[in-house]
This record gives structure tokens, C-alpha cells and sequence, in this order.
């Protein structure tokens, strides 16, 4: 029997494998009809997830009802025809997921700063304490300043005629011009001693051998002039105390020493005595550092240096890292601008204490988080009783630094994070301005003396 040729779509088949080639050629049509299907569905669903964020455009789930009824017969011409459609609404998918993606880059920025924004009240021991006291303290606080003029070696009687250099004299200036001030003793909640022993030593007024003399002389006329000494033997008064002396033995310094609540500048310097529970650090008068150039600095470079130590180390403790890439260790004098940018691109910086105590402060200005290298109690760390200096330092003994590394490694890259957001955030705390700026190192210092101001008063007896 001869084979027979029938007509399909204008093509001739041979009627002999007709059936199969038939068979097979629907059954393409039908598995691209299915794969256009799903398609579809994965953009109907899609669609409806994004609805949100699409603006102005016709809703998806129409748009491809119009493609699906304009392919209401499937031959192959409207088949491709389809699938072509189907592959441009793809494209048009992913530009929406462009903008889509935006979107999640900036809440991902706002999580971000949200995140960090709590993180800001573990900066304190408390917050709440803090934000609370702190307003009290500035609608509240009233000292009693001594006159400088009673005593012609009060050292702080020139101050006013020259710009102050040191801490203890900035601080005295920015007090006397300050509302804290008051002319009525009988107001006041503490009562300051203007009187330096660094301009005493440095000026040379006082022999050194005699300061013990002069301090029992200076107190004592206190004693005779004037009644609030007596109340409490010295513990509602303040003064500012840079360097180390000796008393000498004398009721009047010992008092001084004991009971007055001494404002000790970081570092403390030699056999400086200091009680905690009394006593504060305030920070050092440094160099002003432009804010904006500091922020420039830290966003322009990465921090690609592991650990930076600069100053001297004569107790040969960073000799164990010598030769390792991830220590960059800084013996000898370096120009500012170096400094600067090995801070913004360190992420720690080791700090010896107490003899690199003033480097913390540079440190924590640029972001990188100090490692506090102590065996015993560091007091020269300044507002301790309102900073939570765990928080944004690495505390160390120096018995442990052989596995200082490996410890810093194990940190989680949030927890250092973490640190390195507050350490930035510590620095507006620690920093003098004239006229100063709120919660800065004079206001803050104001603060650790308020929350002071519970002396004990004492009754004397006039029947013993």
C-alpha cells in the first residue's frame, strides 16, 4: 500500500509516522503551555507580594489576564508570541526589584541606626539615673567659692589674665563664669577651694619641702573665716588636685587629704593618693580636634590595621608581637597627622596604663577601641561613676597579653561593633569646650561633684 500525504497547516506529512509526529508536536505545545503557566503564577504571586511599593502602574494580576485571553489558541506563531511576553514582564520584574532592593538598603541603614541608638544606653551604669539627675543638677547646683584673694598664694588669683594651659585652671575659669556660682554660702550645696598645688609647684611659690606648712596655713585660715568647714571637717568641700604632695602631719591636711572631695586630672600622677568614694578623674586638657575633620578622617579610611600601639613600652611588654603584620607598633615621635590616621584605621588600640593613659582619649576620639592594659584598680579612668567603661574598652592583665590576640579574634564582629560606636559616642563626655557644651567634660565634672553633695554633718560638742 502506498503511503498517503494529507495537508496540516499548509504543510504536507507523511501519513505514515503522521500520528506520531502529530502526538509529539502537541504535546510540546502543551509542556511550553504548562511552563508559561507557571511562569505566570510566579508572576501573579509576585506581583501581589510587591503591590506595595508599585506606583501609578496597573495592577500585575490585569495586566497578565489581557496577556492570558489575547492566547486563547496555541499555535506556535501566539505560542512564542507568549513566551516572548512572558520573558519581557520578567525584565520589567527585576527593574522593580531595583528599586525594591533601595528600599531595603535604606531600612536596612535605618535598622542600623536604630540598633545603635540602643545600644547608646549601655554607655551609662544608667541611663534613666543619669538623664534625671542631670537636669536636677542643672537647675539645682549651687558652689560657694572661696575668695582667691585671701590667700596671696591661692595660685589661681592671676587666672583670667592669660589663657589657661592646664586642666585645673580651665576648669576654674569655666566655674567662676558659670551660673553653678553662688555669692550666699548658705545656698550652696559644696563649698570650692581655689587652690592649685601645680601652679604652687610649678611657679615655684611654695619650697617644696614646705607645701605640708603651707597647706595646714591655708586651711586653717578657712577654719578661722568662716563657719562651713567646721560643719562637715571638710567633707562638703572640693578642690582641684593635679599633682602629688606631702602633708605634713598636720590636722588641716589630713583633713584636706581625707575628707575634701579631690578632683584629681588623668593620669594621676607618682604616689597620688585617691579614694573612690569621694574622689574623681576628670579628663585631661588636650588639643582642640575639629570634629568634622575627625568624621572625615574615620568615614574616608578602613580600618585594615588590627591593633596599634604608640609611646614607650619600658616594660618590654609588646616585644611578644614584633614581626607580626597585625601589630603596628609606634615607638618613637610621630607627626599629628600620622597618629591621626593610624587611629582611624586601627580597629584597638593598646593602652599600657597608667603611662599611655592619656592616649585613651585620642583613641576613643577616633574609633578605636582601647585595650586597657592593668594588673590593679584603674582610678585615673575619668566619670566612672556615670561612663560604663566595660562597655566600650578591652580590659586585659598584663599576665594575659600572650593570648591577646586569639581573645580579640574570638570578640564577635557585632560585639566590636558595638564598642566601637560607643567608644565615639564617650568621647563628647571627655572633651573641654569654651564656653562649655552640654554634658561635656565641665558638665559632666559638675555632675560627679553634685551627686557628691551628701556630706555628713557633723555636731560639736561644747560641753567636752
Amino acid at each position: 500500500m502506498g503511503a498517503k500525504t494529507e495537508e496540516f497547516g499548509g504543510r504536507s506529512v507523511d501519513s505514515s509516522g503522521g500520528g506520531r509526529f502529530v502526538t509529539s508536536r502537541r504535546l510540546g505545545v502543551i509542556l511550553a503551555l504548562v511552563t508559561y503557566t507557571v511562569f505566570t503564577a510566579l508572576l501573579l504571586g509576585r506581583g501581589y507580594r510587591n503591590k506595595d511599593v508599585t506606583n501609578n502602574s496597573p495592577p500585575r494580576e490585569d495586566h497578565l489576564r489581557q496577556k492570558m485571553s489575547s492566547l486563547n489558541a496555541f499555535p506556535e506563531e501566539r505560542l512564542e508570541e507568549g513566551l516572548r511576553s512572558a520573558e519581557n514582564d520578567v525584565f520589567e520584574d527585576k527593574s522593580s526589584s531595583s528599586s525594591l532592593g533601595s528600599i531595603e538598603n535604606s531600612n536596612s541603614k535605618k535598622n542600623t541606626e536604630a540598633e545603635e541608638e540602643d545600644w547608646r544606653d549601655s554607655l551609662y551604669h544608667s541611663s534613666v539615673v543619669f538623664g534625671l539627675g542631670y537636669e536636677e543638677m542643672l537647675s539645682s547646683f549651687k558652689l560657694f567659692v572661696y575668695p582667691v584673694d585671701d590667700h596671696a598664694f591661692s595660685a589661681l588669683s592671676r587666672l583670667g589674665q592669660e589663657e589657661a594651659r592646664f586642666t585645673d585652671d580651665f576648669f576654674f575659669q569655666l566655674l567662676t563664669r558659670s551660673d553653678f556660682v553662688t555669692l550666699d554660702p548658705e545656698k550652696a550645696h559644696l563649698y570650692f577651694i581655689p587652690l592649685s598645688i601645680r601652679s604652687l609647684m610649678d611657679e615655684g611659690l611654695v619650697r617644696s619641702t614646705r607645701y605640708g606648712r603651707f597647706l595646714n596655713k591655708y586651711i586653717q585660715k578657712i577654719r578661722d573665716d568662716y563657719p562651713y568647714w567646721h560643719r562637715t571637717l571638710g567633707a562638703d568641700h572640693a578642690v582641684v588636685v593635679c599633682n602629688d604632695y606631702r602633708e605634713d602631719g598636720s590636722r588641716n591636711a589630713l583633713e584636706l587629704k581625707k575628707n575634701v572631695i579631690q578632683v584629681s586630672c588623668s593620669p594621676l600622677i607618682g604616689s597620688q593618693t585617691f579614694y573612690p568614694h569621694k574622689d574623681l578623674a576628670i579628663p585631661p586638657l588636650q588639643r582642640s580636634t575639629n570634629p568634622l575633620k575627625v568624621r572625615a578622617l574615620v568615614e574616608s579610611v578602613e580600618r585594615t590595621k588590627f591593633v596599634y600601639h604608640y609611646g614607650n613600652d619600658s616594660g618590654g611588654l609588646t616585644r611578644v608581637w614584633e614581626g607580626d603584620d597585625d601589630f603596628l607598633l609606634v615607638n618613637e615621635e610621630l607627626a599629628i597627622d600620622a597618629h591621626q590616621k593610624n587611629l582611624a584605621s586601627s580597629q584597638y588600640c593598646l593602652i599600657l596604663m597608667p603611662e599611655d593613659t592619656a592616649n585613651v582619649f585620642d583613641a576613643l576620639r577616633f574609633g578605636c577601641v582601647p585595650i586597657l592594659v592593668s594588673d590593679g584598680r584603674m582610678y585615673d579612668l575619668p566619670f566612672q561613676d556615670v561612663l560604663n567603661w566595660d562597655q566600650f574598652t578591652v580590659i586585659v592583665s598584663s599576665r594575659k597579653l600572650n593570648k591577646l590576640k586569639t581573645y580579640l579574634q574570638d570578640i564577635p564582629q557585632e560585639q566590636y561593633r558595638r564598642k566601637k560606636v560607643l567608644a565615639m559616642d564617650a568621647t563628647k563626655h571627655l572633651e573641654w569646650h569654651d564656653p562649655p557644651k552640654d554634658q561635656d567634660a565641665f558638665y559632666m565634672t559638675m555632675y560627679e561633684l553634685w551627686i557628691r553633695r551628701h556630706a555628713i554633718r557633723y555636731m560639736e560638742r561644747e560641753d567636752l
